[in-house]
């Protein structure tokens, strides 16, 4: 058997799991409990049936578990959306800037009474707060938005090519043997089980 920490468990996922367990050693636990277990450790239990399969075939890697149309997905969506949120941010960021220099003059020129001077104290707050959150995403989010505005031909390429991958997923999906000879055998390849599922453990 394999480390746990092959598989990644989330900080609530842990808590929430030793609360469960806690109550499995009191008998409290209830059906909806139970079930609640068994999700929270079946990516784990996966993960360990796959080490074993891979370890009995010395195969180095288990296939399934990298999928190429939802990695280039993932690429595709963070360049995308990497110029949108820019846009949006510096948008934002303008407002705010907008916002401030509003407040800032009234205190200058203007004659506020105490609770009015109050509150655009405080809302000068949040909005320095506000701006200052956009203008450090803005900093870090800078490198990915100049590459993928200087990048925008590798951006449609990966596009093509997860369109590609979804053919060829379609096509693997959509793939049945047709027998040549034995045409008493069609009925069973029809019906047979999807291949992934059908290694013996």
């Amino acid at each position: 058997m394999g480390t746990w920490c092959s598989y990644a468990m989330t900080r609530e996922e842990a808590f929430e799991a030793e609360t469960l367990l806690h109550a499995i050693s009191h008998y409290k636990l209830s059906k909806k409990q139970v079930e609640r277990v068994i999700e929270i450790f079946t990516p784990l239990f996966d993960n360990e049936r796959d080490k074993e399969e891979r370890d009995k075939y010395h195969l180095s890697t288990a296939y399934k578990n990298f999928h190429p149309k939802k990695e280039v997905s993932k690429t595709i969506n963070a360049l995308s959306s990497s110029k949108t949120m820019f846009t949006l941010a510096t948008e934002d960021l303008k407002r705010l800037n907008g916002e401030e220099q509003d407040i800032l003059h009234a205190l200058e020129l203007t004659d506020l009474s105490l609770e009015e001077l109050t509150d655009l104290t405080a809302e000068l707050k949040n909005i320095r707060i506000l701006r200052r959150v956009t203008k450090n995403f803005l900093e870090i989010a800078q490198p990915l938005h100049e590459f993928a505005t200087h990048n925008e031909k590798l951006l449609r390429e990966l596009q093509s090519v997860a369109g590609k991958i979804q053919r060829a997923m379609d096509n693997v999906k959509n793939r049945k043997y047709s027998v040549r000879e034995k045409t008493a055998l069609q009925e069973a390849f029809d019906v047979a089980a999807p291949l992934e599922t059908r290694v013996k453990q």
